[in-house]
């Protein structure tokens, strides 16, 4: 795994991180795969749909969030070929691509676990079911034994947010 200075240079104590995992100087762990899947309002969504079921790429806004842009590989691997990926909107953050779909924008490719609220509450909706998984989560990370020692307040965190994800991992998975 790659180095990663601005995560180390400062010291730290727990961070959470969106990647690949096994960090140098860190222990992790994985407390969420992310598995990307188109979202927008709901009246943007009806207004991609064809009459047939079908969903017109070519008239979607894409809104993309530029350290981690996924919509390249979603597009390849659905087979859709009507819609333009370098065009749309840019963000610096998943959540403001998220606000923007929510906003009738167009339509972001996010990681089911950070739009699971505005789903719920109906702000969002899955345009199109098929899921793109990089192999990449969301992980928490620490320094190694021998780097700085965690206090008891962060382990105490560190155990808790673990045994978080993994409750939430298993009521997803019923």
């Amino acid at each position: 795994a790659k180095r990663d200075p601005a995560l180390w240079q400062t010291p730290f104590d727990l961070a959470i991180r969106e990647g690949r995992g096994g960090y140098p100087e860190a222990e992790s762990v994985r407390l969420f795969p992310l598995e990307f899947v188109p979202v927008a309002s709901p009246a943007v969504a009806r207004a991609l749909s064809r009459r047939n079921g079908t969903l017109d790429w070519s008239r979607a806004r894409l809104l993309h969030e530029v350290s981690y842009d996924y919509w390249p590989d979603w597009i390849a691997a659905a087979g859709v070929t009507d819609v333009d990926v370098a065009r749309g909107l840019f963000f610096s953050h998943t959540m403001l691509a998220l606000d923007a779909a929510s906003e009738g924008q167009g339509v972001a490719l996010a990681p089911l676990c950070l739009a699971d609220r505005e789903l719920a509450r109906g702000a969002l909706t899955v345009v199109d079911p098929r899921v793109y998984a990089p192999g990449t989560g969301i992980h928490l990370a620490w320094p190694r034994r021998g780097l700085r020692t965690l206090s008891p307040a962060a382990v105490a965190f560190r155990d808790w947010l673990i045994e978080e994800a993994q409750a939430a991992a298993r009521s997803a998975a019923v």
